[in-house]
């Protein structure tokens, strides 16, 4: 039997220490306690009828009103993330992997009788303005007024965790979803690993400040848009793409990043990743830089010219 010498047991060990690390950083912290909803779904009741969904809450303080004048404030919005996220997982089986699903906008309401999540924000006093329901492999959210007319549906200011951990989620689709009131997508995608796909055309980013660990776990992930992100707001991207390890281009050409103070770990385990656009990222108030790039193995050239790193 060969014997390991002291130091070569430490250099090992060392290393095993270091993956596990690695791999704990890859992991998003999601967290999926109970709606403030209540349990169990409704059955659904056709518009005109009286009633409301049993189990919810609701209180007369009215919509959130927003620190900042420039974030609009609507009469009722979607619940916070984690209350959707909390829904979809105990109600609606997004964190469950053996079936894939999609989760996408309704045109036409849910049928009579069928089993109906409410998805309204509880402290806007308002019930079953939107709602989720599944049928077969596909999650369907839907608002009267909106998703059947085009229109969007207004998202809380706090989006944290909506998706987090909702490996059984295939493709999202927010084109029914209305962003402009967002102010934190902390996590909103992350640890969705068995995502494909995800239609992020025209969502509303422009008051969100908060974008790290956004799609941090999406290893399943080959490709993705974000050309439509306005940034302007954002002052952290911490981990924003971390473990995307799927993915061979990234382009973020269009990113206002003059804002942003935190970009520690931002694409690291991206092992896939060939091309990254980084042409126009603006890094004059970039305090952290650290493990940006760390273990983007195939990444064999990125363009840094536009970066000031006197912070």
């Amino acid at each position: 039997m060969k014997e390991e010498f002291p130091m070569m047991k430490s250099l090992k060990n060392t290393v095993e220490m270091m993956l596990v690390l690695a791999l704990a950083l890859c992991l998003p912290s999601c967290h999926h306690g109970g709606s403030s909803h209540g349990g169990g779904g409704t059955i659904y009741i056709p518009s005109g009828s009286s009633g409301s969904s049993a189990g919810s809450s609701s209180s007369s303080s009215g919509s959130s009103s927003s620190s900042s004048t420039s974030v609009p404030v609507f009469e009722w919005t979607v619940a916070k993330g984690k209350t959707v996220n909390s829904i979809l997982h105990t109600e609606l089986g997004a964190g469950d992997d053996s079936v894939m699903k999609s989760f996408k906008p309704s045109a036409m309401a849910p049928a009579d009788g069928v089993t109906v999540y409410d998805l309204t924000d509880p402290n806007s006093g308002e019930t079953d303005k939107v709602v989720a329901w599944q049928d077969g492999t596909t999650i369907y959210y839907y608002a009267e007024g909106y998703t059947d007319s085009g229109k969007k549906i207004p998202l809380n200011q706090t989006c944290e965790e909506m998706f987090c951990g909702c490996r059984g989620l295939s493709f999202i689709d927010m084109a029914g979803l209305d962003g402009i009131s967002n102010t934190d997508m902390t996590r909103m995608f992350s640890g969705c690993d068995g995502l494909a796909s995800i239609d992020l055309t025209g969502f509303d980013t422009s008051n969100v400040g908060r974008m790290y660990e956004v799609f941090k776990g999406c290893g399943s992930l080959t490709s993705l848009d974000v050309s439509s992100f306005d940034t302007g707001k954002v002052y952290a991207m911490y981990e924003m793409f971390s473990g995307c390890n799927q993915l061979t281009s990234l382009d973020l050409s269009s990113f206002n990043t003059s804002k942003v103070q935190d970009m520690w770990g931002m694409f690291n385990f991206c092992d896939s990743l060939v091309s990254l656009n980084l042409s126009n990222f603006d890094t004059s108030n970039v305090v952290d830089m650290g493990w940006m790039f760390e273990s983007c193995s195939k990444l064999e050239s990125v363009n840094l010219s536009s970066f000031n790193t006197s912070k």
